[in-house]
């Protein structure tokens, strides 16, 4: 790793900053640098590679502060998967929020391995416009447009790739991840709510008014021109139901799609209390079944993967049918 007056250097340039904003591909290095700073300051950390996370667990932009010598999760953001793509809005606006409850300067900022290409570049652009950090730390190449930032107000600066860094496999990468769910799920339980003890965010379902069709429906959820329907049945018949209802657009589930499916929980004033993984939606007795570790909490968010709760192994997308009129 980066050692000497390199290391010196850099670590007075982040001391005088407000945020310092760490930008480069897998395995450049980001990670390990920013634990190096962070043991010789006393620094907020922005984690927000979901994938790979140091401070929370995968699919979070955590918070972390120093706590007894080490840095802890004090707060976070469920962004609903552990890979940037089609995430960029939970990311962006994560990290936007995270920022603002950071009670220690510097704040140091990880970001995911999307820095290059086109979306990368789109990505850390405008993740960078969100946090408006005042210094930009470069690693590796590729990262050429980072300069546009110094013409408007940031220090930007370019490091290598330093030799002393491992490059992971895509299976150490899955194992740490799984590791990290394991780590957040140690003290989780089987637990169950009732439909109406919490409210539901990122979803059309429990959002709209709700309609009673058939036994074959067990639930729907309308919305203007768009419901969400759960049912027991095949998925046929139901283009008459939407030009009955007016609809351009209907979100299909069966129960059995939400098994495994990851949500964020929060409290009542939306913070972040931990993970969750759907055992079970009984729309009969109207209640969920929920393997976490949060006691209790006030609003659902939905994510956009499953997870196995033995072995917390990716098991595909969460994801139901989208019938258009």
């Amino acid at each position: 790793m980066f050692m000497g007056q390199l290391l010196d250097e850099l670590s007075s340039a982040v001391a005088r900053s407000r945020m310092a904003f760490f930008v480069g591909r897998n395995d450049t290095g980001k990670s390990t640098l920013i634990k190096h700073i962070a043991s010789s300051m006393d620094v907020s950390i922005i984690d927000s590679d979901i994938g790979q996370s140091d401070v929370g667990p995968p699919s979070v932009v955590a918070l972390g502060e120093r706590h007894g010598g080490q840095y802890v999760m004090v707060d976070g953001y469920f962004c609903g998967s552990t890979s940037p793509a089609r995430h960029f809005l939970q990311l962006i606006a994560g990290s936007a929020r995270i920022a603002k409850r950071a009670k220690r300067y510097p704040v140091l900022v990880n970001t995911t391995g999307l820095a290059t290409g086109e979306v990368g570049r789109a990505l850390k652009t405008e993740k960078i416009n969100a946090l408006a950090p005042d210094l930009i730390i470069g690693m590796g190449g590729g990262l050429e447009y980072l300069d546009a930032f110094g013409n408007a107000g940031a220090t930007v600066v370019h490091l290598p790739v330093s030799p002393a860094v491992k490059r992971k496999s895509r299976s150490e990468r899955t194992a740490l991840r799984q590791k990290a769910f394991g780590e957040h799920f140690r003290e989780a339980r089987s637990v169950t709510y009732p439909f109406k003890g919490f409210s539901v965010e990122r979803s059309l379902l429990f959002n709209g008014r709700q309609h009673h069709i058939t036994n074959d429906v067990l639930r729907l959820d309308v919305s203007g021109n768009e419901a969400v329907a759960v049912i027991s049945g095949k998925l046929s018949g139901y283009k008459a139901l939407m030009e009955k209802l007016g609809l351009d657009i209907l979100y299909v589930y069966t129960p059995e799609d939400f098994v495994n499916a990851l949500v964020g929980l929060l409290d009542g004033r939306g913070r972040f209390l931990g993970l969750g993984i759907i055992e079970a939606m009984d729309f009969e007795d109207e209640k969920i079944h929920l393997y976490t570790a949060a006691s209790s909490f006030s609003v659902l968010q939905f994510g956009s993967i499953r997870l196995n709760m033995k072995d917390f192994l990716y098991m595909g997308p969460f994801s139901g049918h989208t019938l258009r009129a």
